[in-house]
């Protein structure tokens, strides 16, 4: 990597991870738990390899998606090979639309933490993306950065939660099952907000729409309980599963 693309192209702050990171300018990975940033346990750098121990910076990511697009590390006929020619996968990049922009590029995660970088061949337009921690949608900040460029609407989110009173909140939490997926759903609340988490994962906010609706952003799902309050429905995208409080 040092040869062929590091020194190739001028790459100051890319290199191989040291072992659990241990420099102090290397970013550490959070969750977002129970209203709080919880520092994760990171993985030791000589497990990964090329799939997530690869130490970088938004603008050297730049920089490598533009030389590689202008041919100064592969030639015309390899680049085209890294590209998709059926399907989202070619070798080594994915394919991207965003509202008729074709885009390549590809993701990473490791720890808790997010790296996405992309090219528009069309428009000559290199979009990077890092984060150590998050609980907000990586797509959500890559779409309305995206729409802000193509100028499309786009409706800058406020975060405002919004806190129930206690005989609403006492309605919700608890450890919910399905008949549609093996996966059960724990419902906690703290400080007058509700949270939604699968056993072993980090919890995320619930933002009521309506009387009983409450959407996540993070999961990208909307939960509709029933007049009972025992049961609801999970939709995320154009799948929809039906939950009960576990007996």
């Amino acid at each position: 990597m040092k040869e062929r693309v590091v020194t190739k192209i001028g790459l100051a702050n890319t290199s191989y991870g040291e072992q659990k990171n241990s420099a102090a300018d290397y970013a550490k990975p959070f969750i977002w738990r129970h209203g709080s940033w919880e520092q994760t346990p990171e993985t030791d750098m000589s497990i990964p390899g090329g799939a997530g121990a690869i130490v970088s910076t938004i603008p050297d990511m730049l920089e490598f998606i533009q030389a590689l697009f202008n041919g100064k590390l592969v030639t015309s006929e390899q680049l085209e090979l890294m590209k998709p020619e059926f399907g989202d996968f070619g070798l080594g990049m994915f394919k991207f639309n965003f509202s008729g922009h074709t885009c390549f590029g590809h993701t990473g995660y490791i720890d808790g933490i997010f790296a996405e970088v992309g090219y528009f061949p069309k428009e000559k337009v290199a979009i990077a993306y890092c984060s150590n921690g998050g609980a907000y949608p990586r797509n959500e900040v890559l779409s309305g950065v995206m729409s802000i460029y193509f100028n499309m609407p786009y409706t800058i989110p406020t975060f405002k939660v919004t806190r129930l009173d206690a005989a609403r909140l006492a309605r919700y939490p608890g450890t919910y099952i399905s008949r549609d997926t093996p996966r059960k759903i724990t419902i906690t609340e703290d400080d007058g907000v509700l949270s939604v988490e699968y056993p072993g994962q980090q919890a995320f906010p619930l933002q009521p729409v309506s009387a009983n609706t409450f959407e996540c952003k993070m999961l990208g799902a909307t939960l509709a309980f029933g007049t009972a309050q025992q049961a609801f429905v999970m939709t995320r995208g154009d799948q929809s599963y039906s939950y009960s409080l576990e007996p």
